[in-house]
């Protein structure tokens, strides 16, 4: 049981944390290049995204220097 939990927190953790690095990356290339930026930043945004819930850790480590840093 302990287990099944664990992967499902794995699991909604991977999913939101690269669905938002995505929608950031397309939002920001939207308004600055329009559709080719658009594509071009949402698909950097999933390759952060998806290195951001590979390594929670780091991303942790990241937003504390960020915020209290």
């Amino acid at each position: 049981m302990r287990a099944t939990l664990a992967f499902i927190a794995r699991c909604l953790w991977c999913v939101s944390v690269v669905g938002a690095a995505t929608t950031i990356g397309a939002m920001i290339g939207w308004q600055s290049h329009g559709w080719g930026g658009a594509f071009g930043f949402g698909l950097v945004g999933f390759g952060t995204g998806s290195a951001l819930a590979a390594f929670p850790s780091f991303f942790l480590d990241l937003l504390v220097s960020f915020v209290f840093g």
